[in-house]
């Protein structure tokens, strides 16, 4: 029997816009395809999305490592995953707590984005599946499992201020992520980014997994939606310990990665929906962390970026009922009820 010839075909990368509001892609939002998959070529023939014109068109190879796209000469450090900002009327609002509660101004300066070093390994950060990570199986490329990494940086973090040592992997925030949105190593098709509110459902109702087998969740959670008010921002993050970003990812993002300051940069492409979480403030700048490093964000940033953010009752942070700044747990659920 003659042998069948499998022809596989090379990438075909194409810088696309949305025309509609998509699972990962929000309307009028830009990312980059493969347009040999099928997939690409039904929303493509749907007019679900469509290419920018070719004079705008970046050039784009492919990473023989990875297999993904190279734009500009280099590859994307990180996987985006986020899914586009969706708006609940029934969210308690950090501005309505805020009023009902007797909060600190925050000062210029606080944080704990060095309670843990840059890096990968098991006292760092962590990567945590969001990019290249070999504690998910070796030579494991990332996933857009962002909004699962964002949720392991915080709950490791509450937990070392309450002097608790709590380890998660790349390997457990994958088990989440494909747990809440069926995603499958191994098949790009499944990897389609999170919705915030599904993950902070699931974390208060479930919890995320670590890598001996027990379970982190989370109490009320507050909504502070796009960022318009910076004091604010910085008291949520003052009085909670760390609030959750979920932003619009520009290219210049990546471009300014190696500097280790995010700014906004005007016309700049957005090219997906990232979540990182933010620990500070260093006067005009936030301090946050995003694919095992320390990133700074300027308040340009914050304000035209960000269109969602929750602070987040860590249950494990508390002693005495209190977090680590003063916020009282019983003052807090006062509160709420009085919303």
């Amino acid at each position: 029997m003659a042998r069948k010839t499998v022809v596989v075909e090379e990438p075909v990368w194409v810088v696309v816009r949305a025309t509609v509001h998509r699972p990962r892609l929000a309307r009028d939002h830009m990312a980059t395809v493969d347009i040999t998959r099928p997939e690409i070529q039904h929303e493509l023939a749907a007019g679900w999305i469509v290419p920018i014109p070719a004079d705008e068109q970046p050039t784009i190879t492919t990473d023989p490592d990875t297999g993904g796209p190279i734009l500009g000469g280099r590859t994307m450090r990180g996987k985006l995953g986020k899914a586009p900002a969706t708006v609940d009327e029934r969210d308690i609002t950090f501005k309505s707590v805020r009023v009902l509660l007797n909060l600190p101004k925050p000062p210029a300066n606080f944080g704990h984005g060095s309670i843990f070093a840059d890096g990968e390994g098991a006292k760092d950060w962590e990567m945590n599946g969001n990019g290249p990570d070999d504690t998910v199986e070796p030579g494991f490329q990332g996933a857009g499992d962002c909004v699962f990494a964002c949720g392991a940086h915080t709950t490791r973090e509450t937990n070392k201020l309450a002097g608790k040592t709590v380890t998660i992997t790349g390997k457990e925030s994958i088990s989440d992520y494909s747990a809440v949105t069926g995603y499958v190593i191994g098949d790009d098709s499944t990897d389609n980014g999170t919705n915030m509110r599904d993950a902070l459902k699931y974390r208060q109702k479930t919890g995320l997994l670590d890598a001996h087998g027990n379970r982190h969740k989370i109490g009320a959670y507050v909504a502070l939606g796009k960022i318009e008010n910076l004091t604010e921002f910085y008291q949520a993050c003052y009085v909670f310990s760390a609030v959750e970003l979920g932003f619009n990812f520009q290219q210049a993002q990546d471009d300014q990665f190696n500097n280790g300051v995010w700014d906004y940069v005007p016309h700049s492409p957005i090219v997906g929906g990232h979540a990182i979480p933010a620990f500070g403030r260093n006067k005009s700048r936030a301090g946050a962390v995003s694919w095992a490093k320390h990133i700074w964000l300027t308040e340009a940033f914050l304000t035209n970026l960000v269109d969602e953010c929750y602070a987040i009752v860590f249950p494990e942070e508390l002693k005495n009922g209190k977090t680590e700044r003063g916020m009282d747990l019983t003052q807090l659920n006062a509160a709420l009820a009085n919303i």
